[in-house]
């Protein structure tokens, strides 16, 4: 039984990924992967309401009853120049990357996700240094 105030799906999700990449010069990669993912919805509640501005309304889950596949095409595209992945000290890290997920590739869901990332280490000194870093991503459709 779920406490007031929570409304919980029950599902279970598998899926496989293959993809590639290519480099285009010393510090830039851009990938390509195909994503497929089944979904079984095992119950959806019968009644979830939420309130926006004052206003109860029900709750979208944006989820297909029953079994539904997800199938998207991922590109990433990645510049790095960071002096060490692992103990990074100096250097720059951006990614650019989106999923667009269409019923012409197989998928129930369509929708658009972008998302953008970067980080910059600055050195401070004796084996120190500042990591600074930003992060903006945007979703459209039923992601």
């Amino acid at each position: 039984m779920c406490e007031p105030g929570g409304a919980v799906v029950f599902y279970k999700r598998g899926g496989i990924s293959i993809g590639t990449g290519r480099d285009l010069g010393s510090s830039t990669r851009m990938t390509l992967d195909w994503r497929g993912e089944l979904v079984d919805i095992g119950s959806l509640p019968d009644a979830a309401s939420e309130s926006r501005g004052g206003v109860v309304q029900p709750i979208d889950f944006t989820i297909q009853p029953g079994r539904s596949l997800v199938s998207s095409l991922r590109l990433n595209l990645t510049y790095d120049r960071r002096d060490d992945p692992a103990m990074t000290t100096r250097g720059t890290l951006f990614r650019l990357g989106g999923d667009l997920g269409a019923g012409a590739i197989g998928s129930d869901y369509d929708f658009l996700r972008l998302q953008l990332s970067f980080r910059q280490w600055v050195p401070l000194g004796r084996g120190h240094s500042l990591r600074l870093g930003a992060f903006v991503g945007a979703i459209f459709g039923e992601a």
